[in-house]
């Protein structure tokens, strides 16, 4: 008997093969700290830097100006495509995971500098008109893998927070 893989995303082929997509855990080491924030008004991609929404809060959302971690993958969650408003937002602060990059980003080699764009928490390798995120650095070249909201494929990389950010 012969199966055909048929259907829109998630169920097309490129999903399956895909090497990985933005939030899923980059390894299974046990070096890794994941921290739970509320999601705050709008809604949290996987895979993007987040912040928090002000000093001291428990709510993060997509950017910002005070950078947590990046959010990571929820297979729960996932039948949505991304964390709505006062959902649990799994938050990678220590550990790989592989992160969205900004469709203009260029130069992200293993152990370059890590920075993200504020209004999409988009990772990046260039410094200009982002803002960096302490100890991080990247740990792939980018990847171009399926697109979990639907679209065009989107580059990845993992990243690797060294220090736990909080």
């Amino acid at each position: 008997m012969s199966q055909t893989i048929s259907g829109s995303p998630p169920y097309v082929a490129p999903y399956f093969y895909a090497q990985a997509f933005a939030g899923m855990l980059a390894d299974s080491t046990d070096v890794k700290d994941v921290n739970t924030f509320a999601c705050d008004i709008n809604p949290i991609p996987f895979g993007v830097v987040v912040g928090r929404t002000a000093a001291n809060s428990m709510k993060v959302g997509v950017g910002g100006t005070m950078p947590v971690g990046l959010s990571i993958h929820d297979h729960l969650i996932a039948s949505r495509g991304q964390y709505t408003q006062y959902d649990a937002v799994s938050v990678l602060t220590r550990g790989r995971a592989w992160a969205l990059l900004d469709a203009t980003t260029t130069g992200v080699l293993d152990g370059a500098a890590v920075y993200f764009v504020p209004a999409t928490g988009a990772a990046s390798a260039t410094a200009t008109g982002n803002t960096a995120i302490p100890r991080a650095i990247f740990r792939s070249p980018p990847a171009s893998v399926f697109n979990l909201l639907g679209g065009a494929a989107v580059n990845v990389a993992v990243i690797e927070f060294n220090y736990p950010m909080l």
